[in-house]
């Protein structure tokens, strides 16, 4: 009687556990869609493209663009960084090709750290599919356990 009563509770709650793995697993596909779709349009709209010639539409991409400025930047600033050429433009106010200097690694830098962030939100979105596919495994797993359950409540005796 008590096995019975133990099979129909851990039944009962295994059909509860699947639910809820599926509405979250439900919850994280959404976000992991949501958030690779908009990293996808804000760099497709943005029309950077590779020195391969590819565009950059994806995090992985913006990531390999990031790199690339990086190395631009190195040679641009001749090794400093904004701040650095910043703080040398300001005691020599006068100099015309140093502000300019200046403007360039700036903007520079502000598309790498854009490009970089894009990049961190679609990494993410990837972490959040493994999340995902884990727990549709734990759904599945909870189902099958589930089915089992109610197997051995219809075979015991009463």
């Amino acid at each position: 009687m008590i096995r019975k009563i133990v099979d129909r509770l851990l039944t009962t709650g295994g059909v509860g556990l699947t639910l809820i793995l599926l509405v979250v697993s439900g919850l994280t596909f959404w976000a992991y869609f949501y958030t690779n779709t908009t990293v996808h349009n804000q760099l497709a709209s943005q029309a950077i493209t590779l020195p391969s010639g590819q565009k950059v539409v994806d995090g992985a991409q913006a990531q390999a663009m990031a790199n690339v400025i990086s190395k631009d930047l190195k040679v641009i600033g001749n090794g400093k960084t904004y701040a650095e050429l910043a703080t040398e433009s300001l005691a020599h106010p006068n100099n015309a090709a140093l502000a300019a200097q200046v403007q360039l690694v700036f903007r520079g830098t502000t598309l790498e750290g854009l490009l970089l962030n894009a990049y961190g939100w679609w990494r993410l979105g990837q972490i959040v599919l493994v999340g995902t596919i884990i727990l549709w495994g734990m759904a599945l797993v909870s189902a099958v356990l589930t089915i089992f359950g109610f197997r051995q409540l219809k075979r015991e005796q009463p």
